[in-house]
């Protein structure tokens, strides 16, 4: 049987212990309070973020579309962007909008800020471009133009905007070519010579020939031809053409009669 003063050092073992499991509660209670408050509050910070961004493009959407065009050859394709809601113009962005614009090789993007005065180049650095803050709207064009050499691959172009900060944001379209590709040419065989056609249609720039030098010969009474020459290892020249123009060569054939149209060769330079 235990005497009054163990009795009494239980009791004090049990209050201590009591007091420590008390005390754990109410800070393992402060500390939810705090984290739950923390919790609300960049959750509510991110939803005010999101509810004062905007950002939305005359074609390009989150669920992609696809667009023909036909002229994309002398006019580009021109894309608008916006700080504010299309469907609503009211909700106009609060903050700064930076943005990535992903395309194939082969095309060139020119961005302009376009205001009452006209149109003011963005220059973007390591391919991220600015839509500057501000209390009204704001509109930019994204002026697409293809560079490369040849035809574009697959006969389309996939354009992709990604908004970085404050928010992120993909608007995207596809749009297929259609209309003039490009350089055109026909040879046609008038006997002793051959007469080689070609239509520039849109295309502007420079033309690659090639023949075959052991049956055919450039006429060098022709204004484009007046330097060309025969070379053993292959023949070839070049020269400039302007857009919707018609263009004529003249190639003269030897005696042999093996001459074939597929001796004669047209295409866009680089």
């Amino acid at each position: 049987m235990k005497d009054l003063k163990s009795v009494k050092q239980d009791e004090k073992r049990k209050y201590r212990l009591f007091a420590g499991l008390a005390a754990i509660l109410i800070i393992a209670a402060f500390t939810g309070t705090l984290l739950a408050k923390y919790i609300t509050s960049n959750k509510q910070r991110a939803e005010m973020i999101a509810d004062d961004f905007h950002f939305s493009s005359d074609y390009l959407e989150e669920d992609e579309k696809t667009y023909t065009v036909s002229d994309w050859r002398t006019n580009g394709i021109c894309i608008e962007l916006y700080n504010y809601e299309k469907e609503n113009v009211a909700l106009i962005s609060g903050t700064e909008i930076n943005y990535t614009i992903s395309v194939p090789a082969g095309w060139n993007v020119k961005v302009e800020n376009i205001t009452d005065t006209g149109g003011e180049q963005v220059l973007g650095k390591d391919n991220v471009y600015t839509m500057p803050k501000s209390t009204g709207r704001i509109k930019q064009i994204l002026t697409f133009t293809y560079t490369g050499s040849g035809e574009p691959s697959d006969g389309n172009i996939q354009v992709n905007v990604k908004s970085t900060s404050p928010y992120v944001k993909e608007l995207k379209a596809a749009f297929e070519l259609t209309g003039d590709q490009g350089l055109t040419y026909a040879v046609t065989d008038e006997g002793d010579y051959d007469v080689v056609t070609i239509e520039s249609n849109a295309y502007q720039g420079t033309v690659n020939v090639s023949w075959d030098g052991t049956k055919l010969s450039p006429d060098n009474t022709n204004e484009y031809m007046s330097e060309w020459q025969n070379s053993t290892d292959g023949s070839s020249d070049q020269f400039e053409v302007k857009a919707f123009t018609t263009y004529q060569l003249i190639f003269l054939e030897d005696c042999s009669g093996n001459y074939s149209k597929a001796d004669i060769t047209v295409e866009i330079g680089g």
